[in-house]
């Protein structure tokens, strides 16, 4: 299931080689940038990349259905 950030929440996550995912989440009001999360994570090769995200920083994504 594809990552769908919460209202508030702006997330940005690329694959730059198999077990490396980057991932940025900007925390906005409206226009303004309250706060900026980035982490690099490693993932098994199974690994599901939207699962690690939701698993790094659950409150930034919807809850999947």
């Amino acid at each position: 299931m594809p990552l769908t950030p919460r209202a508030g929440f702006d997330v940005s996550v690329s694959e730059p080689d198999p077990e490396t995912v980057l991932m940025t989440i900007r925390v906005t009001d409206g226009t303004h940038v309250k706060g900026l999360h980035a982490f690099t994570l490693k993932k098994h090769p199974s690994q599901s990349t939207d699962d690690l995200c939701r698993a790094a920083f659950p409150l930034a994504f919807e809850q999947p259905t």
